[in-house]
C-alpha cells in the first residue's frame, strides 16, 4: 500500500527500530495516533515489554501507549525510566502459553519515584545527549563499513594496486 491523503504509516517494531515504514492505515481514532513524544510498550511477541519511543502513525495492534496525566512528568525523563527500570521486568514477567503478552496488572502496580520537575528535565537532556552521541557514532560506522567494503572490493579485483616498498 503507497502512502495515500488520508494514509499514515502503520506504527509497528521494524518502523520504530529500522525507520522502515512497511505499512500504511488510516487514522480513523485520533486516539490510536502516535507522536514522537509517546512513549509505546510492545504488549505482545517475542519482545513483549520492550519500550520505544514514538514516532508518527497509527499503533500497531501489538503495542499500547502510555497515557500520562500528571502535569509534573517530563515525558523524556519517563521514557529513559521505562527502559532503565522497568523493561526489563516486563520481559521476563510475561503471560500466556501461545503468544507472551505483558502482564496489565504488573505494569500498573509499579510506583515511580519522581524527581523535581527541573531534575527530570536534567536527567533526560543528559540521557538525550549520550544517546544523540550514540546514534552519530553508529551513523559513522555504517559509512565506515561501507567505506571499507568498496576499498576491499577494489583492492581484491586489482583495480587498485597497493605498492610495496623494501
Amino acid at each position: 500500500i503507497l502512502e495515500g491523503n488520508d494514509l499514515i504509516p502503520y506504527v509497528n517494531a521494524e518502523y520504530l527500530r529500522n525507520n522502515r515504514v512497511t505499512q500504511y492505515s488510516s487514522a480513523e481514532n485520533k486516539d490510536l495516533v502516535v507522536n514522537e513524544n509517546d512513549i509505546l510498550v510492545l504488549w505482545d511477541g517475542s519482545n513483549a515489554g520492550e519500550i520505544f519511543r514514538g514516532k508518527y502513525g497509527v499503533l500497531g495492534s501489538t503495542f499500547v501507549k502510555l497515557n500520562l496525566k500528571p502535569q509534573n512528568v517530563n515525558r523524556n525523563y519517563i521514557f529513559y525510566f521505562f527502559k532503565a527500570k522497568i523493561e526489563k521486568l516486563l520481559k521476563l514477567i510475561t503471560q500466556g502459553t501461545g503468544i507472551p503478552h505483558v502482564d496489565k496488572k504488573l505494569l500498573l502496580s509499579r510506583a515511580i519515584s519522581l524527581p523535581p520537575l527541573e531534575e527530570q528535565q536534567a536527567i533526560a537532556e543528559r540521557l538525550k545527549t549520550i544517546d544523540d552521541q550514540i546514534e552519530n557514532l553508529k551513523r559513522q560506522k555504517e559509512h565506515l563499513q561501507k567505506v571499507k567494503k568498496k576499498f576491499m572490493d577494489l583492492l581484491l579485483t586489482g583495480k587498485i594496486r597497493v605498492k610495496i616498498h623494501s
